[in-house]
C-alpha cells in the first residue's frame, strides 16, 4: 500500500512540471510576467507561458492539455489560470467553434457572440461564479476569455479565467500566450 501510494506521488509530482526557464536578459515579458517558450509534452503546440506560474499538464484524462496557474505574488495570487483544450475530446461531440458555444449555453453561461478575428481565430467572453470547494456559495465572479484557434481536424481552446473586477491585469499575459500559440501537426 505504501509503495501505490509513492509510486502516485512521484506521478503527481511529474505532472505538476516547470517550464525551463532562458537567462534573465532574453525573456520577453507581458504585464510584468517573464514569459518563456513551452512546449507540449507531446507536441500538440509551442507557445509562450508565464515563468512564475504552475504549468500543470494533462495525465490522459481528457482535461485541459495545460493549465497555467498564478499569478505567483500580490494580492491576487492564484486567482487567474490560462489553459490550453483541444476539440473534439474522445468521444466529445462539440467539433466546432459554434458548438462550443451551444454547450456553454447549456451550462447556464451567457456568452458573448462568437467573434470571427482577422487572424482566423474566434473569441468570446463570459462570466461565471467562482464557488466554494464543495459548496453552493459564491467567493466571487470570474470573467473567462476565450479564444479558438482553428487546427487539423477540430480547434485548439484557449482560455483565461481571472475575478471579473481585476482579470485586465492578467490579460496581457494571456495575449502573449495567444499570440504566441502554434498549433503543431
Amino acid at each position: 500500500m505504501k509503495r501505490i501510494l509513492l509510486a502516485g506521488f512521484v506521478l503527481l509530482a511529474a505532472a505538476c512540471r516547470k517550464p525551463q526557464a532562458p537567462p534573465e536578459s532574453a525573456a520577453p515579458a507581458a504585464a510584468g510576467e517573464r514569459l518563456i517558450d513551452f512546449g507540449e509534452k507531446n507536441g500538440a503546440f509551442a507557445c509562450r507561458a508565464p515563468a512564475e506560474w504552475k504549468a500543470v499538464e494533462d495525465d490522459a484524462s481528457g482535461g485541459p492539455l495545460v493549465m497555467f496557474l498564478g499569478p505567483t505574488s500580490g494580492p491576487r495570487r492564484g486567482t487567474a489560470s490560462i489553459g490550453v483544450s483541444r476539440y473534439p475530446t474522445a468521444g466529445g461531440r462539440v467539433k466546432t467553434p459554434t458548438e462550443y458555444v451551444e454547450m456553454l449555453k447549456l451550462t447556464g453561461a451567457e456568452p458573448s457572440a462568437l467573434e470571427a478575428r482577422p487572424d482566423g481565430t474566434y473569441a468570446l467572453h463570459y462570466d461565471s461564479p467562482q464557488r466554494a470547494p464543495r459548496g453552493r456559495k459564491v467567493l466571487y465572479v470570474n470573467r473567462e476569455d476565450a479564444v479558438l484557434v482553428p487546427a487539423k481536424d477540430g480547434f485548439f481552446l484557449l482560455s483565461h479565467t481571472a475575478p471579473a473586477d481585476g482579470y485586465q491585469e492578467t490579460m496581457p499575459v494571456f495575449q502573449a500566450v495567444v499570440d504566441s500559440f502554434r498549433p503543431k501537426g
